[in-house]
């Protein structure tokens, strides 16, 4: 398969395995990888067999003709274009957002959250979350404003949740540097999803499946937070920035941008879905008067409130 191939997919499937999965480059092709290893809620152990019906599953959904090699699932992406990773994940994105148009909300939204989570995520019954890692590979500024762009204009925003480690003690101590997660109700995720992995990977369906009876009882989240939302923001502009000059913060950044977070997060926990869309427009778009564009300062600024009829 080449990069230029995949630009011009019209498969929205396919687009998102690629957006999500993409993982490390090398000799000039891209590869993605998925693996998996039994887990502690099945009593079915892995097998050769049903690595192998697995394989058959992935190509057939994505369209892709997965290569199987000691129980990895994989494929190799030939940079034609010779285009660098942000590059190509940023156009992936942009190709999805030209056919979301062209595709029905019902099917774009599972074949968002399938390719986010149903190949390389996992269940966690105890924390009701089906949750994935983030690769590092990808974590550039503008591929996390793409992800959010995608993720907040979801109707299930409000079952998702975001946990970074750079701020937790094993973290910044060396102890387990682990990748950032995207997670999701795993109740909501059962609903909603259940059969459709079962077109992708048995062995994970069957996890979900011999465990409905736990999952049933879970429940899934009623009421917009929005957490998720700061969460994303503040690692977008204030973790990354860590990261783009490889510095690692000092205890006193650590403690300042704990209670950063945290004071972002309280001051609105709970809010209307009206209020999603303010909250939206301060996560994505820049401090931007349409009236006086840049003739003034943003500090030296003011206007009527619409409702109030207050000056602010």
């Amino acid at each position: 398969m080449k990069v230029s191939e995949v630009l011009n997919s019209s498969n929205i499937k396919q687009l998102f395995f690629v957006f999500f999965n993409l993982n490390i480059e090398k000799n000039s092709q891209f590869l993605i990888k998925i693996t998996y290893k039994n887990s502690q809620f099945s009593t079915l152990e892995l097998n050769d067999k049903i690595y192998t019906e697995n394989n058959i599953l992935m190509s057939e959904y994505t369209s892709i003709n997965m290569s199987f090699k000691e129980r990895i699932h994989y494929v190799l992406i030939e940079n034609d274009l010779n285009i660098d990773r942000e590059v190509f994940l940023h156009n992936i994105f942009k190709r999805i957002q030209q056919l979301r148009l062209h595709v029905e909300q019902n099917q774009f939204e599972k074949a968002l959250y399938l390719g986010l989570f149903a190949f390389r995520g996992s269940a966690d019954l105890s924390l009701n979350f089906y949750s994935v890692d983030l690769l590092n590979y990808n974590n550039f500024y503008s591929h996390w404003e793409d992800i959010i762009s995608l993720l907040i204009s979801s109707p299930a925003i409000k079952q998702l949740n975001l946990n970074f480690r750079e701020l937790q003690p094993d973290y910044i101590n060396n102890n387990k540097k682990r990748n950032t997660q995207i997670r999701i109700n795993l109740k909501w995720f059962y609903d909603n999803l259940v059969d459709d992995i079962s077109k992708i990977n048995v062995y994970k369906s069957k996890i979900l499946k011999d465990n409905k009876s736990i999952i049933s009882n879970l429940q899934t989240v009623k009421t917009f937070k929005n957490s998720f939302i700061q969460r994303l923001n503040y690692y977008k502009n204030k973790i990354l920035n860590f990261k783009d000059i490889n510095e690692q913060p000092t205890k006193e950044q650590i403690q300042k941008m704990r209670k950063e977070l945290n004071l972002a997060i309280e001051e609105n926990s709970t809010t209307a879905r009206n209020s999603q869309v303010v909250i939206f427009a301060k996560v994505m778009l820049p401090d931007f008067c349409f009236a006086c564009k840049d003739i003034y300062e943003l500090n030296s600024r003011t206007f009527i409130h619409r409702q109030t009829i207050n000056l602010i």
